[in-house]
């Protein structure tokens, strides 16, 4: 099992597949401006409490997105290893992250 990077328009095509679930690690003011439709809020420097409640909502073969602000945000890498210990295997990051999902629905 390994994390695999993923470009924003990669990430249209994984919000298409309901089976598809995208977290946002950013905190959750950031989350509550603006986020990827049909997102779930895990405020990265929250997950570890949150962990009950992350596999409570999101099944073990689901395949999971993961987002931060940039590319230069490293929960996504941090939280994706934790989630690999949990037992999940379908880990997708963003790797640009919100910012380069909103530049480029700028774009369009």
């Amino acid at each position: 099992d390994q994390i695999t990077q993923i470009s924003t328009a990669q990430a249209q095509d994984f919000l298409k597949d309901k089976e598809t679930f995208f977290i946002d690690l950013r905190p959750i003011d950031s989350f509550n401006l603006s986020y990827i439709p049909g997102s779930i809020s895990f405020p990265a420097g929250k997950i570890y409490g949150m962990l009950a409640s992350f596999s409570e909502q999101i099944p073990l073969m689901a395949k999971i997105v993961l987002y931060g602000a940039d590319a230069e945000d490293t929960s996504p890498s941090e939280v994706a290893s934790l989630l690999q210990m949990m037992g999940y295997s379908s880990i997708y990051i963003l790797t640009q992250g919100w910012d380069g999902w909103e530049h480029k629905r700028e774009n369009l």
